[in-house]
């Protein structure tokens, strides 16, 4: 068998076994034969349930932050906000049928600024804009640029080829003072 058949073979394995091929690497598994497998599912050894275990709290954590951005964003309120309340998203009905006096008090505090989020929405935007022309000039960006993201407290960035470059401010990168 091709050592990619092979490869390929151990990756549906870990797939159906819920952890990845690593692990069944590190067993000592260099192919997964469907009898092995089954012989696995069937037993389940100590060394499968912890990896598994690992496995799910892993991509918990990673979830983490898409979640709270979009119960923020259902709710109409900051992603500190919630996870500060320690809001989950299995939560959001019942919040929006019968809301906290820190929801309604937030979402009045919003209402009554709503130009602040404007602008906050707008710098926000600003810095994406000049990020974006940096990392197509290489750090060596035009001066509006460079004093949007030194403002910001960016002072550097990541390259389109992964390298990591300082942007350097306008009166610096000339040989000024």
């Amino acid at each position: 068998m091709a050592r990619g058949a092979k490869m390929r073979e151990l990756k549906v394995a870990a797939l159906r076994l819920g952890v990845t091929s690593g692990v069944l690497r590190a067993q000592g598994w260099k192919t997964a034969s469907e009898a092995r497998v089954q012989a696995v599912e069937d037993e389940r050894p100590g060394w499968l349930v912890e990896a598994r275990d690992r496995r799910r709290r892993k991509l918990a954590t990673i979830a983490l932050p898409r979640q709270w951005s979009q119960t923020a964003r259902r709710l109409g309120v900051s992603e500190g906000l919630v996870r500060s309340h320690g809001v989950g998203a299995q939560e959001v009905a019942g919040l929006l049928t019968d809301p906290p006096a820190w929801l309604v008090s937030e979402r009045d505090r919003r209402a009554a600024h709503p130009a602040g989020e404007v602008a906050a929405q707008q710098r926000q935007d600003e810095i994406d804009e000049a990020y974006v022309r940096a990392v197509k000039d290489t750090g060596d960006t035009d001066s509006w640029a460079a004093g949007v993201l030194q403002t910001a407290g960016i002072h550097r960035i990541i390259g389109r080829d992964g390298v990591e470059v300082p942007v350097l401010p306008p009166l610096r990168r000339f040989g000024g003072p």
